[in-house]
């Protein structure tokens, strides 16, 4: 089966496409086994024998201008939401939290709907690049993984070889609501940046810090702090990319703890959701997107997929309230 990827870099207006069609995929084993790799990379929350990490290693390479299309409807509005089921994960997670094993935890559901109408994927990338012009937006499709698009605003890793960037991004409201960042957002996007800061000081030089700031990300705006720094060794980007991966902002903390945690509790498994992708090259140009605001695609059905970061102060109702909110992002491009 041929693997190929499209992807559209935030403010750009080119895409490019990439395709592997000798069917040879790269799978690794774990993220450090990135050091030394080139190509697109897709990888799952939780590398696993279903969820690989995977490598296309581009036999061709394409850039195209991103055209405006007439947008179609391709699913009605029926979704199930299984809300039952993620009040009782909430339950769980939350009495993780507010029982002192965990500082932070991140709990996500999906939702489901079927497909109509005979609009193909592409057609349904370029109406995520339209509708999001400001996020990193991508449609993947490999063996193991099958077919998944996303239009996120989070950056995992991305340099050119020297100066490098991340970003601790965590806190959500909806970008109509005028009100102040409550204390519960202030302090989780506390807890994502000083984990983002301990984590690389063992990697970089030269580091700074910009922010907390707002940064609108479609319907929403998020607490957003940027890192600059200098890698010492970019040779070893893989140890780097897993010592972030998971970050607290979809995953919580502690990490080991919390990712086993929710792999163990989540009624349904995240797959690729929360993991990452994008164009991994240390010696030129690299741009590495936490997988979020996305959806699984087959020709039945669309499987779309939402998390949020749950403290000791979160509420079940509201924190429903924004994974709708962040589904919003995926239906515009089908609905």
């Amino acid at each position: 089966m041929p693997a190929y990827a499209f992807y559209r870099l935030p403010g750009k207006r080119e895409y490019i496409e990439v395709r592997q069609n000798d069917g040879g995929i790269e799978i690794l084993s774990s993220y450090s086994q990135l050091s030394g790799k080139k190509g697109f990379v897709i990888a799952p929350f939780s590398i696993s024998a279903e969820c690989p990490l995977m490598i296309i290693n581009p036999e061709s390479c394409s850039s195209h201008v991103v055209t405006e299309i007439k947008q179609q409807k391709c699913c009605d509005d029926i979704f199930t939401r299984e809300k039952e089921a993620y009040i009782n994960d909430f339950n769980k997670f939350h009495d993780s939290l507010t029982s002192g094993i965990f500082q932070k935890i991140v709990l996500s559901r999906n939702s489901e709907a079927k497909r109509i109408g005979n609009i193909n994927d592409k057609d349904i990338f370029l109406t995520a690049c339209n509708l999001y012009p400001d996020m990193f937006v991508a449609l993947v499709s490999a063996p193991h993984c099958g077919t998944w698009l996303m239009s996120t605003p989070e950056i995992l890793i991305e340099g050119n070889g020297c100066e490098w960037h991340t970003m601790a991004l965590a806190g959500t409201m909806r970008d109509e609501t005028k009100t102040e960042w409550s204390g519960k957002n202030l302090r989780e996007q506390k807890y994502v940046e000083e984990y983002i800061s301990q984590r690389l000081s063992r990697y970089v030089d030269n580091m700074s810090i910009d922010g907390p700031y707002t940064s609108h990300a479609g319907n929403l705006v998020h607490l957003r702090s940027d890192f600059n720094f200098r890698l010492r060794h970019p040779e070893n980007i893989g140890n780097v990319i897993e010592c972030l991966h998971p970050t607290p902002a979809v995953c919580g903390l502690p990490k080991e703890e919390t990712m086993q945690f929710i792999i163990e509790n989540e009624h349904s498994p995240r797959s690729y959701y929360s993991g990452f992708s994008g164009i991994l090259n240390p010696e030129s140009e690299t741009h590495l997107f936490v997988s979020l605001r996305c959806m699984n695609i087959t020709p039945e059905k669309f499987t779309l997929y939402a998390g949020g970061g749950l403290l000791d102060a979160s509420n079940a109702e509201k924190e429903w309230l924004e994974t709708e909110a962040k589904m919003e992002t995926m239906k515009k491009c089908i609905l």
